[in-house]
C-alpha cells in the first residue's frame, strides 16, 4: 500500500501514524491525497480507536518512514523491540 501510494502521489506519506493509515484508507490529510484514493482495505477490529492499524495482539504497527519504509508489529510481548525479539518484520 505505501508503494502504491508513493507511485501514485511521488512521495510517502507523512504524519503520525494515525495519519498514514487515514491516507492509505482513502483520506485526505492536509493535501497529501486530494483524489481520496484508498490503498488499503480494513475491517473494523483491525483498526484501534485512533484509526491506527493494529496487529493481532491489539498493538499499534509501527510505520516508520524515511528513505524507504518499514513496517513491524510489536509481536505477542507487545513491546516495541524496533523489529528485534520477538517483533514480526518485514
Amino acid at each position: 500500500a505505501l508503494d502504491l501510494f508513493l507511485a501514485e502521489h511521488g512521495a510517502y506519506p507523512e504524519g503520525t501514524t494515525a495519519e498514514i493509515c487515514a491516507l492509505l484508507l482513502g483520506r485526505d490529510v492536509r493535501g497529501q491525497n486530494p483524489k481520496q484514493l484508498g490503498y488499503i482495505d480494513a475491517q473494523a477490529n483491525e483498526l484501534n480507536a485512533s484509526g491506527e492499524f493494529v496487529d493481532p495482539w491489539g498493538t499499534p504497527y509501527r510505520i516508520i518512514i524515511h528513505s524507504a519504509p518499514r513496517v513491524y508489529s510489536c509481536g505477542p510481548n507487545k513491546i516495541d523491540e524496533g523489529g528485534a525479539g520477538d517483533d514480526v518484520a518485514n
